[in-house]
């Protein structure tokens, strides 16, 4: 079964609204030992954030980095996953939703976020 397939069924048996890989994987420029960044919107206790992570490392043979989304997500992170996004499952325009208020919040925060990177750079 290919890595997309696993990913897609463990979204569904945890009942996840959205899941998907960024990062390197996704743009395509991974590197033979680069893991899987991979971001899931639901509802998950850490336990199961941790069996999650644990299962997905044990079908995909490789390390795997979860990255839960929520509305404590650092908002830059947010626009690095919205931006290299490949989503795998998503029901409920979950991922869609995502993108909208990513785009959004950078457009009404936009002096704010440069300020910030500015000062991330200097």
């Amino acid at each position: 079964m290919d890595s997309r397939n696993v990913i897609r069924n463990i979204a569904e048996k945890y009942n996840l609204q959205s899941v998907g890989i960024f990062g390197s994987r996704s743009r395509g420029d991974n590197r033979e030992d680069s893991d899987y960044d991979i971001f899931v919107i639901g509802s998950l206790s850490l336990d199961e954030e941790l069996k999650l992570e644990s299962e997905l490392e044990n079908l995909l043979n490789d390390n795997v980095d979860v990255v839960k989304i929520n509305e404590n997500t650092d908002k830059l992170l947010l626009k690095n996953i919205v931006n290299d996004a490949e989503v795998i499952y998503s029901k409920n325009n979950a991922f869609e939703n995502l993108y909208k208020f990513i785009e959004r919040f950078f457009i009404e925060n936009s002096d704010f976020i440069h300020r910030r990177e500015t000062d991330l750079i200097d």
